[in-house]
């Protein structure tokens, strides 16, 4: 490997291809300008120095535990290939960063920032309840599409700060909302998350809100104008789309409602707007079903997946359609069961996906009454590959839930719970055996709103927690 670094440092101009993966320990590589390394598999700069003022392309992982520094303007980090990649950045500074992977996506493995053009070409790139720092100054997304986007239904934000002094529908960083008002906000940190929000009365959001803080926040007759992806709707109509605000840290929503809605080119604006908080996008009329949902599990039997839900009560309610996923995002519908109609003992519902993806499965329920309203229940999932399942419930919780997770073989796990900045309030370590086995959790002391359980080898699927 010694003799691998001493040839990419005398490399000038020139394009190695590295069928392996590139482990730097100890030595200085500086990648010129012009001069590009491409690794087919990993690269881990493990106790040496990379110096890039070229290109990076890797197509499996990039780990930087030691120092790696980039020029002001030229050097691009860029992953491709069809294979699940991971960056961890290790604190240091990313000028450009192109994902543009044929298949699969990019997570990140640590917080990053990004001063340059953050591109998306091809695939997405999961926040991981990670954050990506645009900074205050040329950092932004570049051709982020429905198709290649950045993602974070697990936590964590995409942040930039902006300095805006009478704007006129400014888009920091094409953060992807547009900023108008006739006064000086000063520097202003917009947050971009892809959480589903959650009101108290069970209403959903879609998978995006921006939490905006500007120096001054009173009397800015502002106005907001919101874009969204086909891919973040949840299942919401887009001519039903309205603003909702929080000022308690998305405890608490209310209704603000819109003044243009364009569902051609994926925005809604509202005006008028007295000062920022934290701003979402759902349906006026997503209200709670007379439903109340007691359990909703999903076992894995014989490569299929066993759903059974049961119900204390029902009012009018008409049918559940079960929905699928790959990505915990984009659902489809699978099959529908009726409904009881009115009831006030528990209901068991049962029901068979007989031919699951390979890999992680997400289940949810769409629950609709005799009028057409409807809502979702929270997801559950199963990952046939591994022959593994894990559930939430009761969720949302109110002080004590319980994580029900069924395994093949005998495991240890250390698992955190995280809130949407990707801070971890409580950790577990437990000895599982194979079957089914039941972890009591206590989140009484916290607060209401979204946290996130996630085991620290990333074995175990990230669950979204709501506490009510």
């Amino acid at each position: 490997m010694k003799k691998i670094c001493k040839f990419l440092i005398a490399l000038i101009g020139l394009s190695p291809s590295l069928k392996a993966q590139l482990t730097n320990n100890g030595a200085n590589i500086n990648i010129q300008t012009g001069a590009y390394i491409f690794a087919k598999g990993n690269i881990n700069n493990t106790s040496g120095t990379i110096t890039n003022d070229g290109k990076i392309e890797v197509q499996g992982d990039f780990t930087n535990a030691a120092t790696y520094t980039s020029s002001a303007t030229d050097d691009y980090l860029v992953f491709s290939g069809s294979a699940l990649s991971t960056l961890k950045s290790g604190g240091a500074s990313l000028t450009n960063l192109t994902i543009n992977k044929t298949s699969n996506d990019v997570k990140l493995g640590d917080n990053i920032s990004v001063g340059g053009n953050l591109t998306m070409q091809a695939g997405n790139l999961e926040l991981n309840l990670f954050n990506i720092d645009l900074g205050s100054g040329a950092g932004a997304i570049m051709n982020e599409t429905n198709d290649s986007r950045i993602t974070g239904t697990s936590g964590g934000n995409i942040i930039k700060t902006a300095n805006l002094n009478a704007p006129a529908s400014v888009n920091p960083g094409n953060i992807g909302i547009a900023i108008s008002s006739s006064q000086n906000l000063g520097s202003t940190v917009i947050k971009r998350g892809h959480v589903q929000q959650t009101s108290a009365n069970g209403g959903l959001s879609i998978y995006r809100y921006f939490d905006i803080t500007p120096a001054n926040n009173t009397s800015l007759n502002a106005t907001l104008k919101m874009y969204y992806f086909d891919g973040e709707l949840a299942g919401i109509n887009k001519s039903e789309l309205q603003f909702y605000s929080s000022e308690d840290n998305g405890n608490t929503w209310a209704l603000i409602g819109e003044d243009n809605n364009d569902q051609a080119n994926d925005w809604v604006l509202k005006n008028n707007i007295d000062h920022l908080s934290i701003w979402t996008l759902a349906s006026k009329i997503s209200n709670p079903l007379p439903i109340k949902l007691l359990s909703f599990t999903a076992t894995l039997v014989n490569r299929t997946t066993q759903l059974q839900w049961i119900t204390a009560q029902e009012i009018n309610s008409s049918y559940f359609e079960v929905q699928r996923s790959k990505d915990g995002t984009s659902f489809d519908k699978l099959f529908s069961i009726p409904a009881h109609g009115n009831s006030s003992s528990k209901i068991t519902y049962n029901a068979v996906d007989k031919n699951p993806f390979d890999g992680i499965n997400y289940y949810r329920l769409k629950i609709v009454d005799i009028d057409g309203n409807f809502s979702f229940s929270s997801y559950v999932q199963v990952n046939v590959k591994e022959g593994t399942s894990f559930m939430v419930f009761p969720n949302p919780a109110a002080g004590t839930f319980y994580l029900h997770i069924n395994l093949q073989v005998a495991k240890k796990y250390v698992i955190g719970l995280y809130d949407v900045n990707g801070r971890m309030l409580q950790e577990k370590e437990v000895e599982l055996n194979a079957g089914g086995n039941q972890i009591e959790w206590n989140i009484s002391a916290f607060a209401k709103g979204t946290y996130f359980l996630r085991s620290a080898d990333n074995s175990m699927p990230v669950i979204k927690v709501v506490k009510q």
